[in-house]
């Protein structure tokens, strides 16, 4: 067998070991659920920050408006 043909069958019995695994498709759904809580924390500090920066504004325009 030429070398790329035998890489290539390497690889399909290393892809078919994988999906054979149970403990790949636990790997691979404890990786969603990482990529899931990655996506909601950037979204709510997103927010955060939004809602600070508001804050910090109001905050600004009452102390210039109180300065004489």
């Amino acid at each position: 067998m030429p070398p790329l043909m035998t890489h290539f069958a390497e690889l399909r019995r290393l892809v078919n070991a994988f999906s054979e695994s149970e403990s790949g498709t636990t790997f691979m759904e404890y990786t969603m659920i990482i990529a899931l809580l990655s996506v909601a924390t950037l979204a709510f500090f997103g927010q955060a920050v939004d809602t600070m920066s508001d804050l910090l504004s109001d905050i600004s325009s009452e102390v210039d408006s109180a300065v004489p």
